[in-house]
Order: C-alpha cells, then structure tokens, then sequence
C-alpha cells in the first residue's frame, strides 16, 4: 500500500512539474513576440529602449553570440559591374524551455524566414521553435529590409536643373550581448545605443539608352544556408524623367541608404 501512495505520489508531482513547465515555456512564447515587437519599434530611434519581464523556474535565456553571418550585395540592373557590400555578424536572443518540454516541427511565431522582406510586408524580427537537445524558442534578426522611398528631385547648384534619384533603404539590425546577471525574476531589455549610416549613389551607366524602368538586384548570402546565394529583384519603377531644363529625358540613379542600429541586450536578473 505505502509502495502504491509513493508512486501515485510521484506522478503527480511529476504531472504538476511537467504542467508548471508548459505553462513558463507558453509564456515565454509570447514573452519574445513582445520583446520582437519592441525592437522593431526601438531600432528607428537611437536611444530608444524596450523591455520585457521573465519569471524563471525550470527554463530561462541564453544568447547566441555567432548565430550567424550575412553579406549582401547590390547592382543595379543596367550594370552588373558595380556592387555594394554590406555584411555583418548576427547574434540571437533564445530562451531553453526545461527539461520536461519538447516541442514538434520548426515553427515560425511571427516573421518570415527568407533573407530580405521588401517593402514592410513582414516584420524584420523573427521567433520561432525548434528542438535542439530540448524545446527552444529564437528571436533572430537574420534578414535585412529594403524600402523604396520613392522618387525625389534634386535642385543642382547654380540653377543647373535637378538630378533625380530613387531612394532605397537597407536595414539591418545588429543585436549586441550585453550585462547578463542571474535571478528567478529577470528584465530583459534591449537598447539602441547607436544607428550606423551609410549612403552609396549607384549612377545610372548614362553610355546606355535611358529606360521606363530597370531592377535593383539585391543578393543575400547566409553562412547558415551554407553560402547558398538568395536573390532578390526589387523594380524601379521610373527609370527616366523628361528634364524641362535640357529639353530631354535624364536617367533615374539610386542612392542606397543603409541603416544598421546596434541594439544592445542586457538580461538583469533579480
């Protein structure tokens, strides 16, 4: 009898730790969607900070420092000579569930996994779970964003007509390790200590016949894919403008704006 108790005893000990871990590890789900969230808000602002609050028990946080690395590069469609290099090491935030959680397939929580998102259609932040040695949820940033701005007139210098350019924007979001300390009860809170800005003009090869409109090619390279090259086209719509001042039609050149916050993440424990 006194066998039976203990074992009934045990399981249900057993069963509540395994409850008590779903239920941290469901939290800790929507724990980084918010975190994600707040730092796709911060990282337009220098300055600017987000925080979230974890209660530990059985999981808790561990950071990535090489995650990954990314080069990109840029040609304009007309030229295939001239290329802009952009590239960087890729740290992640991720929180190990305990060791009574498992979780199914990879999953993506918010975000996409392609290399680039064009023109806002997903956020930049991605969460999602895998299993590796236990139940993980990752909060990456391995992806850039390109924006077309638009197109713009410039007046020249001594009433010498307008140049015109298209803006395009490329961001890439560098999360940093900070001040990691231990606790049960822990802030975890991200900061953009510093916005790096690079801006490349791409001249329109002005040799060649101006056209309606040609293709920024834009070609993403993660060391995770094994160097597997993604590519992606992205259209400039108005590839010439007639020029009141010359009488005649004058080629849309781009200029590239790259934008890499540097968002520092702290984890306080309390």
């Amino acid at each position: 009898m006194l066998v039976i108790v203990i074992g009934v005893l045990g399981f249900a000990t057993n069963l509540f730790a395994i409850q008590t871990q779903q239920a941290e590890f469901g939290q800790a789900q929507n724990i980084l969607i918010n975190f994600a969230d707040g730092i796709d808000s911060v990282s337009s602002r220098e300055g600017a900070s987000t925080y979230v609050r974890f209660n530990l028990r059985a999981g808790g946080p561990v950071w990535v420092q090489n995650y990954d690395t990314i080069k990109v590069n840029v040609t304009i469609g007309n030229q295939t000579n001239y290329v802009i290099p952009i590239q960087g090491n890729v740290g992640a935030f991720t929180y190990r569930g305990g060791s009574q959680i498992g979780t199914g397939s990879f999953t993506v929580l918010r975000g996409i996994s392609s290399s680039a998102v064009l023109n806002n259609a997903y956020p930049l932040g991605r969460v999602y779970l895998s299993q590796s040695n236990g139940a993980i949820i990752t909060l990456d940033y391995d992806r850039i964003g390109v924006n077309d701005l638009g197109l713009f007139n410039v007046s020249k210098s001594a009433g010498g007509g307008f140049d015109y350019i298209d803006i395009v924007q490329i961001t890439l979001v560098n999360l940093t390790r900070g001040n990691f300390s231990g606790g049960s009860t822990a802030f975890v809170e991200a900061t953009n200590y510093d916005v790096i800005i690079n801006n490349y003009r791409i001249n329109y090869n002005r040799s060649l016949a101006t056209v309606p409109s040609y293709n920024l090619n834009i070609t993403v390279t993660l060391a995770s894919r094994g160097g597997f090259e993604d590519t992606y086209v992205l259209p400039i719509q108005v590839g010439n403008v007639f020029d009141g001042y010359t009488g005649s039609l004058q080629p849309v050149d781009v200029v590239l704006v790259v934008l890499m916050p540097q968002v520092r993440v702290d984890y306080i424990g309390g």
